[in-house]
Order: structure tokens, then C-alpha cells, then sequence
């Protein structure tokens, strides 16, 4: 079976869109839920990307993508189908038809996370994200992606001794603080954040939306602030970063002080998701021999720490 779609198969699946010929079509690096490849027409480049999710949930992310794209800020949006649709679905190597579209490539470099103005650059771009979101209609019913995922028992957590103990302390603490004090519930990304931001123009601009999801806005605040240390600078530096999150975001800044139950929210997502990928023996992402056990060890060290 292959991994994902063949060339031959891409270029087929590519003709429910209007395209320019000739295509030159360049594999890019792919994820843990997805293939995405660089598609260069006689016009323009674009980015088609083949996702092992459900369409459902595929096209929520795309639509994210286009409300982000209408009010100014540059993004992943879908190209229309020749039908009108965000996506297409296309047998794949599972055997079934998952969903590819063809994205808007967006210009720019990869933010520097470990640089001076990092923190408070991304604390006003995830603020903006979040108010962009929170005013577009199109975007009520956003399926939770977080709390239903943490909180739905499964024989890959009961595999790991205490690991299910671990899930129900994290989300009880987030209940407790909560019933305590008001917290914003929105559209999340749920997921590392890709921001780009080009030399020519300075924009800044939000890549791979994902699937997002519904649920309290400090939760990518948490994912936020994990990946500052994920990225080498050893640590967000909180004032700017929270302070500039604060004045762009749709929230109250008193908030933030229960900010510690949502991070190991995210942190309980990840074990879990570990948990899953090690009992199923799940590589694609990273085949390094032993990475899944080795990433499960340190992210339920991490949620430990913080409960």
C-alpha cells in the first residue's frame, strides 16, 4: 500500500479545479494528519493538501482559513472547486475517500519564535485570529475538538496505568475553575500555529488551520506558549506576550490567571493522542524507532508537573 497519493493520482483528483496547464507539482513536508504538495501552474502557485480526516472537520479548518483571508490577513484559504465545493473527495491509501483541496500559497518565512519581537508579535496575531473569528457567523457550530476528545474513555488511555486518572484531574480543574470565573469560548486552533511573515511586506499571515475547534480561547494561549519553548527560546517571555494577546483578543485579561488548567489541558490532549499513536503503532509524522513511547513519557511528565 503507499503512504499517500501517487503523482499520476494527485493530478487526476486536481481536474475538479480550473487550473492552468502545465502543472509542475513539488512534494512538501507533511504532517502527522496530512500530504501536502507545492502546485505550480502557468499563473499562479498554489498548495494542494490531502488530509486524513473527516471532511467535515477538514473543510471547518478551510472555512476558518477564508473568514481570516476576508478580513485582511493572509492565510491558507481554499480555492473553489469547479462545483463550488472547499474540497474533493479522493480514494486513498486507507481505502476510503478522504478530502484534498487546493489552498492559496501564502508568501513568507517561518516566524522566528526565539526572536525579541516574537512574544508580542504572536500574542497580537493569535488576538487578532481570535476576534477575526469570534465576529464571523459563517463559523457558528464549530464542533469541540478539545473536551470531547480529552474526556471520551478509550482502551489506548486505560493501556497506560494512571493515565486516565491524570485526564479526569486535568479536566476537573479546568470545571472548578471555570464555575469560578467567566471564560471566552470561541473558534481555537487547537494546534501548533504556523505563522509566516514576508520580508517584501512585513505581513504576517496564519498557515494549515487545520480542522480548529470550539472552546475556550486560553486553550491556544496554552498551545502558544509551549510552542515558544518547543522552538528554542527557552521559555515565553510572558509580559509582552500576554499583554499583547490581551488588547487584541475578544476576553477579559482576568482570565489569564487560570491560564495553568488550560496548558495542561493541552498537554492531556497530547498524552492522549501519544497514547493512541503508540497502542496503533502510528508513525506516519515520525518513524524514528521508539519516538512514540519516548514523546508519551515526556508529555505525561509534563501534565504531572503541572497538576
Amino acid at each position: 500500500m503507499t503512504e499517500t497519493l501517487s503523482e499520476a493520482d494527485l493530478i487526476a483528483a486536481l481536474a475538479a479545479w480550473e487550473l492552468a496547464a502545465p502543472l509542475r507539482i513539488t512534494p512538501m513536508e507533511g504532517g502527522f494528519t496530512g500530504h501536502v504538495w507545492l502546485i505550480e501552474t502557468s499563473a499562479e502557485r498554489l498548495v494542494a493538501k490531502y488530509s486524513y480526516t473527516l471532511r467535515a472537520d477538514f473543510d471547518g479548518g478551510l472555512r476558518a482559513a477564508a473568514a481570516l483571508v476576508r478580513a485582511g490577513m493572509p492565510s491558507s484559504a481554499p480555492l473553489l472547486a469547479r462545483d463550488g465545493a472547499t474540497s474533493v473527495m479522493v480514494p486513498g491509501p486507507h481505502g476510503r475517500g478522504e478530502p484534498l483541496a487546493l489552498l492559496q500559497f501564502v508568501p513568507g518565512e517561518p516566524l522566528d519564535w526565539g526572536s525579541p519581537d516574537a512574544p508580542a508579535l504572536v500574542g497580537e496575531q493569535l488576538g487578532r485570529v481570535h476576534r477575526i473569528w469570534h465576529a464571523a457567523p459563517e463559523l457558528a457550530g464549530t464542533p469541540d475538538q478539545i473536551f470531547a476528545f480529552v474526556g471520551e474513555r478509550r482502551p489506548e488511555v486505560a493501556a497506560q496505568p494512571g493515565l486516565q486518572e491524570l485526564l479526569d484531574q486535568t479536566l476537573a480543574n479546568v470545571r472548578a475553575f471555570e464555575a469560578a470565573t467567566p471564560v471566552t469560548y470561541g473558534v481555537t486552533v487547537g494546534d501548533f500555529m504556523e505563522f509566516l511573515r514576508d520580508p517584501a511586506t512585513g505581513a504576517v499571515g496564519l498557515i494549515d488551520t487545520g480542522t480548529v475547534g470550539w472552546g475556550p480561547l486560553l486553550f491556544d494561549v496554552a498551545i502558544a506558549r509551549h510552542q515558544f519553548g518547543r522552538d528554542g527560546s527557552g521559555g515565553v517571555q510572558d509580559e509582552p506576550f500576554l499583554r499583547a494577546y490581551a488588547a487584541a483578543a475578544p476576553i477579559d485579561p482576568d482570565e489569564l490567571a487560570g491560564l495553568r488548567h488550560y496548558e495542561a489541558l493541552h498537554w492531556a490532549q497530547l498524552t492522549k493522542y501519544f497514547a493512541w499513536r503508540v497502542a496503533h503503532n502510528q508513525t506516519m509524522g515520525d518513524r524514528t524507532p521508539g519516538a512514540n513511547e519516548r514523546s508519551l513519557r515526556e508529555l505525561r511528565a509534563a501534565l504531572e508537573a503541572l497538576l
